[in-house]
């Protein structure tokens, strides 16, 4: 069943809901199962960034889709991955 979307929180409530259900489908002691407990719509926000950089888009195109100021940031995602991403978030 679809849920109305009127706040950022229900998208966010909706994507960990769904990883959790892939979580749920995975053995329960595999690394990738823990780390889509974590999963969030920032993850998602950075896996789209990284995804336009491994498809070759430029630094300014990337940093225009992901609404930052600087093409500093975005240039970052040209080395990392959403399990990259999902590691950096459990150290802190």
């Amino acid at each position: 069943m679809w849920k109305s979307i009127r706040t950022r929180q229900t998208i966010r409530n909706i994507v960990r809901e769904e990883f959790g259900a892939a979580a749920a489908a995975l053995p329960k002691q595999s690394p990738e199962a823990a780390l889509l407990t974590r999963a969030s719509t920032q993850w998602l926000r950075h896996t789209r960034g990284a995804n336009l950089a491994a498809a070759g888009a430029d630094a300014p195109v990337v940093a225009r889709a992901m609404r930052y100021s600087s093409t500093r940031t975005a240039k970052a995602f040209a080395e990392i991955d959403f399990f990259d991403i999902a590691r950096l978030a459990d150290a802190e």
